[in-house]
């Protein structure tokens, strides 16, 4: 890989800095990605490809030495005309020991977004976060300047009881040099954290006057039963619309119900119905419309598995005119570390299965993605479309990421993303190219500087026994989280803060492979977290900022 040599001349990052990116996937990264596969149809299994990608090596593995790196600074160029040009660039700044090494972390005092007009950098946001005695963030501020002076824009005042759950959320603006209310949110929970109500008040004729709200039910096991919405009408609640869960004994999803009022009060609307086999493993999910005063079939899913609890097939059918119609079939292969090596899509046409794309994997000895491609089927034969290949520097870290298209029998190449490190893991800098007439051309970079700080942690380091990934980050409500594992075993995923205190903790069945789980953070104070996955005497873990 080419060492890029960087012109320190450009900007305002003097301090001790280092560069780099951190132990989690970097959302900036992730949505970038996104943007650029949002209209092809294998857009989720791109983008699994590339998390697994970027979120390999040692910056996966849970650092918490004492002296760390945060991120102080991040700036992107564009290549024109042959040089480089200035585009935007981030400054951000922290109190004490707090700061993280990922560009989207939550835990920054003050962060500073800047442009570049053509001739100079010029401010254009400021963000200024306060904490009180117990480090909760109380209050967000956001600047914007204005005729050569910061002028207050927004800012978003918070309140929390004793455990550390938010309780109210005001959002103002700053009009004729004051601030105004625009709208509330407050919240309520149960002994065990569970969110109970969620309402939101927007502010009225010198008032606060009540516009909808969340009223949610929970079991003793602490999984939702109901979860009601409720909008305010002439004075009073009115039911909205309304979601009911059953669950069996192990925690699974037996039933979910959707009601909705059409005028007349809750009504039943669609209704889904999940089949499980006795390894625990999702064989059948019915869904049902409400018509005319009875449940009539609507969709069904049929899935088949290994013995490892991999799905091997997924089939999809609708229901026409009193019988089960087939749409569209997946099936699926993998490797003997349950890793997917292919996926085939077929579509129903004309009474039989017919293929339409195929997506493959490759793996190195340690189950790191090394290509992946799309094949469309044509003229009764595997086509090659497009492809992904991924390498890996000595420490694992993500090292060149390619993308080449299939064209007149010759794979072409199309764009390429190299990505350095600095002894700590953390990115140096990030730097595109596009194939042009034969050559890489320079497309556009980031930089990256930091400073090292005192990080303590009352968390142990551990080496990640299973690839683990959590995002976003940092989440306002919804934490998602992918985990491999090699056992079926029950897997625990714990939420700690960096005191060591658990905020939460939810238990599973895990398959063999390939698992995702959805967590609502929503409850969490802002800061920082570890999220662990332990399975048996094996654990992973990352981090990740809650705002």
């Amino acid at each position: 890989m080419r060492k890029l040599v960087l012109p320190f001349t450009m900007l305002l990052f003097v301090a001790n800095a280092f560069a780099g990116n951190g132990n989690n996937v970097d959302q900036h990264l992730v949505d970038r990605f996104k943007s650029e596969v949002a209209n092809t149809p294998d857009k989720e299994q791109r983008l699994q490809a590339f998390m697994r990608f970027i979120s390999s090596g040692k910056q996966n593995s849970n650092k918490t030495d004492a002296m760390a790196q945060r991120i102080i600074g991040w700036r992107t160029d564009n290549f024109n005309a042959g040089t480089w040009e200035l585009n935007d660039s981030i400054s951000l700044s922290y109190t004490g020991n707090h700061g993280d090494s990922y560009l989207y972390n939550g835990d920054f005092s003050v962060k500073l977004d800047y442009q570049w007009d053509g001739t100079n950098v010029v401010n254009q946001n400021r963000f200024t976060q306060t904490r009180d005695a117990n480090d909760f963030i109380t209050e967000n501020t956001t600047e914007v300047w204005n005729a050569g002076a910061w002028e207050n824009n927004t800012r978003y005042l918070r309140t929390f009881d004793a455990a550390g759950h938010q309780l109210t959320s005001t959002e103002q603006t700053w009009n004729a040099g004051t601030w105004e209310n625009v709208r509330r949110y407050a919240s309520s929970y149960d002994a065990n954290g569970n969110s109970l109500t969620y309402t939101r008040y927007d502010w009225v004729g010198g008032a606060w006057v009540e516009q909808n709200r969340y009223v949610r039910t929970y079991n003793s096991n602490n999984l939702m039963l109901t979860s009601l919405y409720q909008t305010w009408n002439s004075g009073s609640w009115e039911d909205y619309n309304r979601y009911t869960y059953t669950y069996d004994a192990a925690g699974h999803t037996l039933t979910f119900l959707y009601e909705y009022n059409g005028g007349s009060g809750l009504e039943n609307s669609s209704r889904t119905t999940y089949t499980y086999d006795a390894n625990g493993d999702n064989t059948l999910t019915l869904g049902e419309s409400w018509l005319a005063g009875a449940w009539v079939n609507a969709t069904r899913y049929t899935r088949n598995y290994d013995a490892n609890h991999n799905q091997t097939l997924n089939t999809s059918e609708s229901w026409n005119a009193g019988a089960w119609e087939n749409d569209a079939r997946y099936a699926y292969t993998y490797n003997a570390a349950g890793y997917n090596l292919t996926t085939i899509y077929y579509d129903w046409n004309a009474g039989a299965w017919v293929e339409q794309n195929r997506y493959t994997y490759t793996y190195d000895a340690n189950n790191r993605t090394l290509e992946y491609a799309g094949q469309i089927w044509n003229a009764g034969a595997w086509e090659n479309d497009y492809r992904y290949t991924y390498t890996y520097d000595v420490n694992g870290n993500a090292d060149v990421f390619m993308y080449q298209t299939w064209t007149a029998g010759t794979w072409q190449n199309v764009n390429k993303t190299d990505y350095d490190y600095n002894s700590y893991s953390n990115y140096d800098y990030i730097i595109r190219y596009s194939w042009n007439a034969g050559a890489w051309d320079n497309s556009d970079r980031e930089l990256y500087y930091y400073e090292l700080y005192n990080a303590p942690s009352a968390i142990a380091e551990v080496k990640n026994a299973f690839a683990f990934a959590a995002y976003p980050s940092p989440t306002t409500a919804v934490l998602n989280i992918d985990y491999n594992t090699q056992s079926n075993a029950e897997t625990v995923v714990r939420i700690y803060d960096l005191n060591g205190k658990e905020v939460m903790s939810v238990k599973r069945v895990s398959d063999i492979g390939d698992n995702y789980l959805k967590l609502d953070v929503s409850t969490l104070s802002s800061g920082m977290y570890v999220v662990e996955a332990t399975q048996g005497a094996q654990q992973s873990r990352s981090r990740f900022a809650k705002q």
